[in-house]
């Protein structure tokens, strides 16, 4: 999974630099990355419970964090577009600061890196 971030991470920054279709051939191993990060991390966290008896607390506490994702994940990218709507910069300009949603995602899995890293 720490192979994985870092994969999904630093193929999410060249949508901040460019707008070319060229970029859809390097999709291919970003999006396996991606696939990687949303089917395993349940999993993972199974691994790491200390008692049968604790599972549902865990699953329950799982699903919670999953859904302040999906809900701060568009907000933050929201914000960061309007911040970045009227840069002269790469992508940016291109679309009007959309290309920021690219950003927030990478600084976001960069985040969790650390964490990922101190799972053995």
């Amino acid at each position: 999974m720490l192979v994985a971030a870092w994969a999904f991470a630093i193929g999410l920054l060249p949508g901040l630099l460019t707008t070319d279709e060229l970029f859809v051939i390097a999709v291919v191993p970003v999006a396996f990355a991606a696939v990687v990060l949303v089917t395993l991390p349940f999993s993972l966290l199974m691994g790491l419970l200390p008692g049968v008896g604790q599972h549902g607390a865990a699953a329950s506490l799982f699903g919670m964090s999953r859904g302040l994702g999906i809900l701060l994940g568009p907000l933050l990218a929201g914000l960061a577009i309007q911040a970045t709507r009227s840069l002269q910069f790469g992508a940016l300009e291109e679309t009007n600061g959309y290309a920021a949603a690219f950003a927030v995602a990478a600084v976001l899995l960069l985040c969790s890196i650390p964490v990922l890293a101190r799972i053995k």
